[in-house]
Order: structure tokens, then sequence, then C-alpha cells
């Protein structure tokens, strides 16, 4: 039919087509994963991407190696450099900020302390617990005092967090859990 077989040459480039490529696909199959995949994937993602191509040193793979990055770089670049982005990787435990230099983290580390205490300001305080109310008087909540007096052993757990952030006074919430 006219088809020659490959050669040497033609199984070394295939060869080296899919060393260059295995980082990729890699990386398509972990975005695109139901399980574990969070926005916080995607830098450290491609960053690792990068770092893979880096260590490949085959000329005949250059021009392809110098396309991803170029796109990589073009589709992303916005993205690694986003607060957003960066605050969502450095909160997945596996990550935190070892995918950084070394002279990043404290830039990073204020970002996302930063992050934190933006966030805890924009809540609003929970309201204060009232000891008028009882449950036995709410036929919602009738179920509690059953509940409660079939209980002989239980445990409070009391944590107090407290909010600092600047030019503002320290906001206080004290959290009561009862724990059956």
């Amino acid at each position: 039919m006219g088809q020659h077989p490959l050669t040497e040459d033609d199984m070394k480039f295939l060869d080296s087509y899919v060393k260059v490529m295995k980082p990729v696909t890699a990386a398509v199959d972990l975005l695109q994963g139901e399980g574990d995949c969070y926005i916080g994937h995607v830098i450290p993602t491609i960053k690792g991407i990068q770092h893979k191509l880096q260590l490949l040193n085959d000329k005949s793979m250059t021009p392809l190696i110098n396309a991803i990055n170029n796109g990589l770089c073009k589709r992303f670049g916005d993205i690694l450099t986003s607060d957003d982005y960066n605050v969502a990787m450095m909160l997945i435990p596996k990550f935190k900020l070892n995918y950084l230099q070394p002279s990043q983290r404290a830039t990073m580390k204020d970002l996302l302390i930063r992050a934190v205490l933006a966030t805890i300001a924009e809540q609003e305080p929970p309201p204060p617990l009232s000891s008028s109310c009882d449950p036995a008087d709410d036929s919602l909540f009738s179920f509690i005092s059953q509940t409660a007096a079939d209980n002989t052993a239980s445990t409070i757990l009391s944590m107090t967090v407290i909010a600092e952030s600047e030019g503002k006074r320290n906001r206080r919430w004290r959290v009561d859990v009862m724990i059956n």
C-alpha cells in the first residue's frame, strides 16, 4: 500500500516525543480529575510541567519544548501570579510554601496571612449565646431535652477565636460545642 516501515530514527523521534508529552498528559489527567483536584493544584501542576521539560535535553525536541513552555506562559501567566490562586495553593497541605524559592516564601506567607485576616474581618461575629433559650420551650428543639436527659457523659469543648487586624480592635468569639 505504499507504506514504509518505521526506521530507527523514526522510533527515536517518537520515543523523544513521548518523553516530552508525558508530563503534559499527566497534568491533563490530574486537572480533569473528579476526586482530588482543586484550584490550588493549578500552579504546582504548571510549575511541575515546566520543571520536567527543563530537565529534558533532547535537541530534536527543543522546538516542541519551547512551544509548550510558551503556550503555558501565555495561557497561565496571569494565574501563576494571581494572589487568589497562590492562596488556594498554599492552603493545600501537600503544597504549602514548598513550591516557592526561599526568597519568595516570606512574601507569600504575608499574602496568606492577609487573606485569612481579610476573610475573618468579612465575617460577622456569631450572636451571643443566650441562656434564656430553653430548647424545651420550642417544639422544634424538643428532641434535645430528651436526648440531653439520656446522656450521662458529655463533654463541652470551648474555643476562643481571636482575630487581629490592622487598625481594628481584636474580635473574640467563643464557640462551645457539646460532644456526646
